[in-house]
């Protein structure tokens, strides 16, 4: 029987919303919290408190199942070292952790599958991230070494693209999971949509990765 997966699609960002988060071992992690968006003076309030949550889950599912973790952490410092497989082994190790995040059965044969069906859209994503981080560092750089304070005012400005497009940047390959049918427009655009629209939550979940 094919299993039935929840979209983040267009129709559906109002009433479901697409979580991830990385483990303070960088195991990555993606947590769905569905909820119906009803737009209130204490909306962005629950939503910072969901973010302990998701924190709390994350560390409870680790443990639960740590040394697949260890071991699918291992194969994906692997692959980022070695470059090329960079993209796949980060899609594969999100597919792992979405079974996870929807109470699925999850073992390491799901990492592989992951990696060989998103070869390219996997690199795609992959590579729009890193163009985007390096685009805006470049910017910063370029008005920051000037001594006009135009230049200066400009160089904040970019730092705050910058801290936009990574707290946006994870949520790109867990929303690729979360889809029937796997659409790279579609998940920029509810990226930076959810980003934007839960600033708080997403940057406690980028300092939660840091951490």
């Amino acid at each position: 029987m094919k299993e039935k997966r929840t979209t983040c699609g267009d129709r559906q960002i109002r009433s479901e919303e697409c979580v991830f988060i990385f483990s303070p071992f960088h195991f990555p992690l993606n947590f769905r919290l569905s909820r119906r968006y009803e737009k209130s003076e204490t909306d962005n309030q629950d939503w910072t408190m969901k973010a302990f949550t998701v924190m709390w889950r994350t560390i409870k599912a680790l443990y639960e199942d740590l040394l697949l973790w260890v071991w699918l952490s291992v194969l994906w410092w692997i692959g980022v070292f070695l470059v090329l497989p960079a993209g796949p082994v980060t899609a594969g190790i999100h597919n792992a952790a979405n079974r996870v995040a929807n109470y699925r059965r999850v073992e390491s044969a799901f990492f592989w599958e992951g990696a060989r069906e998103t070869i390219g859209k996997s690199w795609l994503l992959l590579g729009i991230n890193i163009l985007l981080i390096v685009g805006v560092v470049v910017n910063i750089r370029f008005y920051g070494d000037s001594a006009a304070s135009w230049a200066q005012i400009v160089s904040i400005v970019w730092v705050w693209i910058l801290l936009i497009i990574l707290m946006a940047g994870q949520y790109f390959f867990p929303l690729l999971w979360q889809q029937d049918e796997m659409s790279l427009k579609m998940v920029l655009r509810n990226a930076f949509i959810l980003a934007l629209r839960h600033p708080l939550y997403t940057f406690l979940m980028l300092l939660f990765q840091i951490l």
